[in-house]
């Protein structure tokens, strides 16, 4: 099995010809939360090793490789689709809308987890966008 970081997730990247579009990013950006996560038990743990903290420090480098995988898995679907989730959902979803005449219970059970994955990676990224904002403000003031 691969260990997944940042070298081999741009190696990854390059060698197929991936894109990094907003969900993509949106992964990646979870997978450096969850590093910084893995660094701050690591650090803990220096100090006083015990099994609770190693557990948790197993559990957020587990997400942090989940996350770096399903970066990979959306790039590549992208670029198998030829459309972005996030950056053109909207226009998958207004198309669904039109096939279906606005009745989007008629959708076949793959274009229905689309649009639910499009949704969930949509919510993702606007959480992301506002715990940044958050922390930008936090240190506009503490600057100021």
């Amino acid at each position: 099995m691969t260990e997944w970081n940042a070298e081999t997730y741009k190696a990854f990247m390059q060698q197929n010809h991936l894109v990094e579009s907003r969900a993509v990013k949106s992964f990646i950006r979870e997978a450096a939360k969850q590093m910084r996560w893995v660094k701050i038990y690591s650090d803990y743990m220096a100090s006083d090793p015990n099994p609770v903290t190693l557990s948790f420090m197993d559990k957020a480098d587990k997400d942090r490789q989940e996350a770096i995988k399903m970066a990979l898995w959306v790039a590549t679907e992208e670029k198998k689709q030829g459309w972005k989730f996030l950056e053109n959902g909207q226009e998958y979803v207004n198309n669904l809308m039109l096939k279906y005449q606005g009745d989007l219970t008629k959708c076949t059970k793959e274009e229905r987890l689309t649009e639910q994955f499009i949704d969930e990676l949509d919510q993702q990224s606007r959480r992301q966008n506002k715990q940044v904002s958050k922390r930008l403000s936090r240190k506009k003031e503490r600057i100021a």
